[in-house]
C-alpha cells in the first residue's frame, strides 16, 4: 500500500493466493495464472484514511520482506473523498419533540470521535440547543455511495430534539459537528444544513363555542389553537367591558378539555388537540347590563401579563 499523499509505501502484506480459473482460461500460457488472484484485508494508520493511495501487487524472490528480485504491477489510484457529504432525511413532529434523520459522510471526520447536533436559530443568529452523543446509524447505502470515505457505512443518525418556543416562527438550521473533544467546541468539522420552517401553519385561531349562565356561574366553552402556545403552557380568559376595556375578570389554568377535532381540523398546529377550555366563572358586577369581551390568552407565565399570544 503506497500513501500517494505522503510519498511513501505504509503497508506491506504478504498474501494468500487465490484460485481463479477464469483467469488461467484467459491466460493459458501465463505461468501460475490460476494461483494468481488475492482477496486480502489491509489495515493501515488511521492518519492515512484520507490519503491517496495506491495497491501494489508483488512477486518477489523475498518471502520475509517483500525485496529482492521482484516485479510490481501498480494498480490505479484509489482516490479518497475529500469532501464533506450530508442530507436531512426526513424532521417530523412525534409527541412533543422533532426526530430529525439523516446522514453526515466525511473523511474530515477521521480521528473526531464525537457527534453532537447543534439546533440553531438562523432568524436569530444564536444556538438554542444541541444534542450530545448522537449515536451511529447503520447505512450501507453510503458505503456504496462512498467507498472512499472511512464509516460512511455507519454515518447516519437519528435524533430526537426537543420542541422549542423559537420552533415555531423562526428558520432552524441543523449543524451536524464531528469532534476530537467531548464539548465539541474544538477541533472539529461541520455541516450546516439549509435553513428550514420546522412549522409551516402560524395561524392564530379561536372560536367560542358557547356562553351561557348555568348555576349562577358564567359557562364558557372555548377553543384557541396556535402553534404559538409552544413554549406558553398556562391558558387565560379575560373578560372585559368591551365599550370601556376594562378589565371584569381573568381565569388562568393548565387544565384543557381535549379536542380531536381540533387536531384534524389544524393538522398543522401540533397542539390543536389540547386547546379547548370549558370554564364556570364567577358573576360579577358589569356583566349584568354591558357587553362582554371574551380575550383567550395563552402566556409563559401564571400571571399572563407578559410572553403572551391573544385571540
Amino acid at each position: 500500500m503506497f500513501d500517494n499523499t505522503r510519498g511513501r509505501e505504509i503497508k506491506q502484506v504478504a498474501i494468500d493466493p487465490v484460485n481463479r480459473p477464469d483467469v488461467q482460461a484467459a491466460y493459458r500460457n501465463v505461468y501460475g495464472s490460476l494461483q494468481s488472484g488475492f482477496n486480502q484485508d489491509i489495515i493501515i494508520p488511521l492518519s492515512a484514511a484520507g490519503d491517496d493511495l495506491t495497491i501494489i501487487a508483488r512477486y518477489s524472490s523475498d518471502f520475509i520482506n517483500g525485496e529482492g528480485q521482484r516485479i510490481d504491477h501498480w494498480f490505479n489510484r484509489i482516490n479518497a473523498d475529500h469532501g464533506n457529504h450530508a442530507w436531512i432525511d426526513s424532521v417530523q413532529y412525534v409527541n412533543g419533540h422533532f426526530q430529525v434523520n439523516g446522514w453526515h459522510a466525511t473523511n474530515q471526520a477521521l480521528g473526531k470521535n464525537h457527534h453532537t447536533l447543534i439546533i440553531w436559530d438562523a432568524s436569530q443568529g444564536r444556538e438554542l440547543t444541541r444534542i450530545p452523543d448522537v449515536a451511529a446509524v447503520a447505512r450501507p447505502d453510503l458505503a456504496k455511495a462512498y467507498p472512499t470515505i472511512l464509516g460512511a457505512d455507519h454515518a447516519g443518525f437519528s435524533v430526537d430534539v426537543p420542541l422549542l418556543p423559537a420552533m415555531v416562527t423562526d428558520n432552524i438550521q441543523f449543524v451536524s459537528r464531528y469532534s476530537s473533544t467531548a464539548d465539541s467546541n474544538r477541533d472539529y468539522v461541520d455541516y450546516w444544513f439549509a435553513p428550514q420552517q420546522l412549522l409551516s401553519d402560524h395561524r392564530n385561531q379561536g372560536y367560542l363555542d358557547s356562553v351561557n349562565v348555568q348555576n349562577g356561574k358564567l359557562h364558557i366553552a372555548v377553543w384557541h389553537a396556535t402553534n404559538q402556545s409552544i413554549g406558553r403552557p398556562y391558558h387565560t380568559l379575560i373578560i372585559l367591558n368591551a365599550q370601556t376595556g376594562h378589565e371584569l375578570l381573568r381565569y388562568t389554568t393548565k387544565q384543557y378539555a381535549s379536542r380531536p377535532d381540533l387536531t384534524r381540523a389544524f393538522p398543522g398546529i401540533v397542539t390543536a388537540g389540547q386547546s379547548g377550555f370549558n370554564v364556570d366563572l364567577q358573576l360579577v358586577p358589569g356583566m349584568g347590563n354591558q357587553p362582554l369581551q371574551i380575550v383567550s390568552r395563552w402566556s409563559a407565565t401564571q400571571d399572563a401579563n407578559s410572553n403572551y399570544v391573544d385571540y
